[in-house]
Formats: C-alpha cells, sequence, structure tokens
C-alpha cells in the first residue's frame, strides 16, 4: 500500500481513497491528508432505518419492534457510530428471527418482528468477531496514537487527585482545573499541546479542528467515548461552552490493555518507540509528582497538629 502512494506522488498522481476503520493511513507518510466525518448518532441512524420500512410500515408490516429499534441504534452508535454496523446487525438479527420461524415450521406467514432478545442475541454474536482493542489501536495512526496516549495521562492524573496540567507546565495559567475535573475535548487538546511540547519531543501537536477530528476517529473505533450531553462538533476554538463533554473510556475497554499495546516494542519503528518514551518519562513524572504532593500533606498535618488559636 505504501508503494502504492509513493509512486503515485512521484507521477504527480492522486488517490484518494475511503476506509471505514479508518486504518488506511496507518502506515503511510504524515503528510497524508486525511477528512474525517462526524459517526452517526442514534437519532439520525434510527430515522434512516425507518425511511428505508417505510413503505412496510405503510403496508402495516412490522419489521422492528420501536424498542429494539431504539436499543439497536443507541448500541450501534455507542460501538462506532457506522450506520453499514447497525443495518448488518439489524439483517442478523432478522435473519436469525427467519430461521426460529422456519425451525417451527409454522403455517401462519406472518412476519415475526424483531424484538428486544433477538438484537441482543445478535448482538452478541457479532461481538465474537469483533475486532479486539489490541488490533484497533495497532491499527492507530501516529496523531491517534499521540492523543490516545495523552488520554491515558490524563486520566492517571485524575486517578492520583493531580490536576490535569502538571505545576512546572507553562500553560498552567490558562487552564487550572480541580483534582475532581472531567477530561473534556478542550482540557485534554490543552494536555495534548503541553506533552508534545516537553523538551526532546519530536512530534508537533496538530491544530484545535484537526484535534477534533482524530477524537472522532478514536471515537469511531471504540478506544474512546464523547458523550452527547451538549453535542460533539468541532468548534472555531477549544475555549467554547459548548466543549463541556466528557471523554472517557468505553465500557470493556481496561487502561492496562491499550497501555500494552501503545508501548509494545515488537516491530516498532521509530516513532513507535518515542510514544513508549514518552508515556514511560510521563507516568513516571506523574508518580513521583502524586509522591511529592503526598508527602507534604503528610508533613503539614504534624506540623500544626498542636497549634492553637490565639
Amino acid at each position: 500500500m505504501r508503494h502504492l502512494f509513493e509512486t503515485a506522488a512521484t507521477n504527480r498522481t492522486r488517490i484518494v481513497a475511503i476506509s471505514n476503520t479508518h486504518t488506511l493511513t496507518a502506515k503511510l507518510p504524515d503528510d497524508t491528508t486525511t477528512l474525517h466525518f462526524t459517526p452517526y448518532t442514534a437519532d439520525e441512524m434510527s430515522a434512516i432505518i425507518r425511511a428505508r420500512l417505510a413503505p412496510l410500515i405503510e403496508e402495516g408490516i412490522t419489521v422492528i419492534q420501536p424498542t429494539a429499534l431504539k436499543f439497536l441504534c443507541k448500541k450501534a452508535a455507542t460501538q462506532t457510530g457506522d450506520l453499514r454496523a447497525c443495518l448488518a446487525l439489524l439483517c442478523q438479527a432478522l435473519a436469525m428471527v427467519e430461521k426460529v420461524t422456519q425451525e417451527k415450521k409454522s403455517p401462519v406467514s406472518t412476519l415475526i418482528p424483531v424484538g428486544m432478545s433477538d438484537v441482543i442475541k445478535a448482538s452478541t454474536a457479532s461481538m465474537a468477531i469483533a475486532p479486539t482493542v489490541g488490533v484497533k489501536v495497532k491499527d492507530l495512526n501516529v496523531q491517534s496514537r499521540l492523543v490516545l496516549l495523552t488520554f491515558l495521562l490524563a486520566s492517571r492524573r485524575l486517578t492520583l487527585g493531580l490536576t490535569l496540567l502538571p505545576s512546572s507546565s507553562p500553560r498552567k495559567e490558562t487552564f487550572t482545573p480541580t483534582r475532581r475535573a472531567s477530561i473534556t475535548p478542550a482540557a485534554l487538546h490543552t494536555l495534548y499541546e503541553s506533552t508534545l511540547a516537553a523538551p526532546g519531543g519530536i512530534f508537533s501537536a496538530v491544530t484545535w479542528s484537526e484535534f477534533l477530528d482524530v477524537l472522532g476517529v478514536l471515537q469511531v473505533q471504540g478506544l474512546l467515548s464523547v458523550d452527547d450531553q451538549v453535542g460533539f462538533k468541532p468548534a472555531r476554538t477549544p475555549s467554547s461552552k459548548r466543549q463541556e463533554s466528557r471523554v472517557s473510556l468505553p465500557a470493556g475497554v481496561r487502561v492496562d490493555e491499550v497501555v500494552k499495546v501503545l508501548i509494545a516494542v515488537e516491530d516498532a519503528g521509530a516513532k513507535e518507540q518515542e510514544i513508549r518514551r514518552m508515556w514511560e518519562e510521563q507516568a513516571l513524572a506523574i508518580d513521583k509528582e502524586a509522591q511529592r504532593q503526598l508527602t507534604g500533606h503528610a508533613i503539614k498535618a504534624p506540623a500544626f497538629e498542636d497549634a492553637e488559636e490565639a
């Protein structure tokens, strides 16, 4: 694949490629231009499916129960936001219902609508062949890995009772979250820029808009989750009040598993090795900062233990 793109570049040829999994540029040069599309929401997928089933609905035929459709779309939106995956899951549930109907050899030809249990069974079956977290992380490009690394660092800081930015950060005056602060896209972007600006770094930070695109890719891959309480759409600046969405790990994704793959040395190139170095260095610095803070509290308490009000 790399040879194909390099050959096209030397001949002034431009290749436009579409990748549903966003892994096409994982091993390509950094100057490859990518355009990421926002994942479908549950409401959008539900509206599309209802529109496709409209002719049957007009004839009084129910293909899927409303509650099952709502559950199906929400599940697909949470995992990938991929409309095709949602439709595939619906088709799989329909096939399961049809198989059960045929096995019963019922003389009644009435279509049995897909119910909640059918969607759950189809979803469970599809998860058995879904890509693992490790495979998804391995397929990420460099910037996606850096944003994921930044989230892991932010999560580690909050878990240890620290602010999202270290006290020595030059950007501290522009962002000073509390210890209970949630990880918002804007806060994560600030830490991302601070981390990449550290001495010895070889990576350059992308713009705010590009950062949101990368965050969207991680959401599509099911490696990060961005809640939609206020919507998740690109804004002109990271200071927009609308950017109060919270970034978190989806259910079933473990921090230790992501870290293990992210810093793996097997078949690691120079950039992957640098990301490993960044994690080890930053994680160690975070642990030391937490220890200093804990020691400081332990010393301060006895010092004023016998103090009396004047």
